[in-house]
């Protein structure tokens, strides 16, 4: 499990530029024998850049993965995002307190 959390901080935002897991995009991961399967949120449930933080993140997990591991992201617009979800090092970049 931490792999493949570790293996999304490769995923950066491309506005901010810092990975999905410190902004606190990431909110569930689910592995089973060789399936993954990790639920995605935004910022904003309008957010344009989703679909490339999903292809992304299915990138990065793959790679993480053994062969033939079946990996799900799901690109969840009910989730809410707040800013308390964000890592100590995410805030700092922001300037948030």
């Amino acid at each position: 499990m931490d792999t493949i959390r570790e293996s999304l901080r490769e995923v950066l935002d491309p506005e901010l530029g810092i990975n999905v897991v410190d902004l606190g995009l990431v909110f569930d991961v689910r592995l089973n024998d060789l399936a993954v399967e990790v639920d995605l949120g935004m910022t904003s449930p309008t957010c344009p850049l989703g679909p490339v933080l999903k292809s992304n993140a299915e990138t990065a997990v793959r790679k993480a993965m053994p062969d033939g591991a079946r990996v799900t992201v799901n690109l969840r617009s009910d989730l809410t995002w707040e800013p308390s979800r964000m890592s100590p090092e995410a805030k700092s970049r922001l300037g948030w307190k």
